[in-house]
């Protein structure tokens, strides 16, 4: 009992320094476990900030599957997935709320990789899909998952999923987007080129 305390303790005090690493500005020390922190983004990605505004943006995730016979698109927003998900197994909902973490991680991820390399046009901002970067690998494998879910067979079609960020005015309160005539300030973050989910060279 008291080496499962002792354990429980130590993750709990282990949890904390990291958060505060993760959300404080740069520094010596913060830099110094860039690396651990970029695994800590993924798995306990956080949404506040040390001595930073809210933030008045939202981050959308879309997944477009297009069929390889015909000119048939099926898209699907991952937190409209995430959202009707949550409100089926409320309260017990631990496990969507850990995946809507680990996209948004994922997601930051990805575009901190870009922002480094000073990406900012529509060509710049299109990812390879077989780019070696753990949260983009996450984010194709809910693709996989997104298509098991709707039914849609792997060998059928190709997927490419593009992230957005929406000014918060132009969300509701139920993390929709509000009708299109008001979304003018939707922002694309990046987008992948198209890739096959049943072809073991992109994962």
């Amino acid at each position: 009992m008291a080496i499962f305390a002792s354990g429980t303790i130590f993750f709990f005090l282990l949890y904390w320094i990291a958060t505060i690493l993760y959300v404080a500005p740069d520094n010596p020390i913060r830099n110094l476990f860039s690396k651990e922190l970029k695994q800590f983004e993924i798995y306990c990605y956080q949404k506040w900030t040390f001595f930073a505004p809210p933030p008045t943006y939202n981050t959308k995730l879309y997944y477009t599957f297009c069929s390889r016979i015909t000119s048939e698109r099926k898209t699907f927003s991952a937190l409209d997935i995430i959202l009707s998900e949550k409100r089926a197994h409320t309260p017990f909902n631990t496990g969507e709320e850990l995946l809507d973490y680990v996209l948004s991680g994922s997601v930051e991820q990805v575009v901190t990789y870009l922002r480094k390399g000073n990406h900012s046009s529509i060509e710049s901002l299109t990812i390879d899909p077989r780019l070696n970067l753990a949260g983009l690998k996450t984010l194709k494998r809910y693709a996989s998952l997104i298509a098991d879910k709707q039914g849609l067979n792997r060998n059928a079609y190709s997927v490419f999923f593009s992230s957005y960020s929406v000014d918060m005015a132009e969300i509701d309160t139920e993390g929709k987007s509000v009708n299109s005539a008001r979304r003018t300030s939707e922002k694309l973050r990046f987008i992948t080129r198209p890739f096959n989910l049943e072809d073991p060279s992109n994962w």
